[in-house]
């Protein structure tokens, strides 16, 4: 696949984990925070330089309130571009899901 560099965050009870690979050559990739359910990074490609923070949400209500209390963490300190891509790992209708334990 091309990647050599990679971060992980490693799966807890029922969540999946979260990986991040990238080529070398092309973007640096330094660790700025993480925790079980998210990884925040800042990528620098030439002299542009921006932050990646990647998601996948506790269904727990508890870990999710801790989740959202970091995001607004690092937004209010955000001054840089700045990608989210969030699994909040939750649906707006019951229509929505497949699959699973019944809501």
């Amino acid at each position: 696949m091309g990647f050599d560099k990679w971060l992980i965050v490693d799966a807890v009870g029922f969540a999946r984990g979260i990986w991040l690979l990238w080529d070398s050559s092309i973007v640096s990739i330094t660790e700025v925070d993480r925790s079980p359910q998210f990884l925040h990074v800042r990528a620098q490609t030439g002299r542009d330089a921006w932050f990646l923070t990647t998601v996948y949400a506790s269904p727990a209500l508890v870990q999710r309130r801790e989740l959202l209390a970091s995001i607004r963490s690092i937004a209010e300190d955000m001054g840089d571009p700045w990608f989210l891509a969030v699994d909040f790992n939750s649906i707006l209708l019951p229509s929505d899901k497949m699959g699973g334990s019944t809501l």
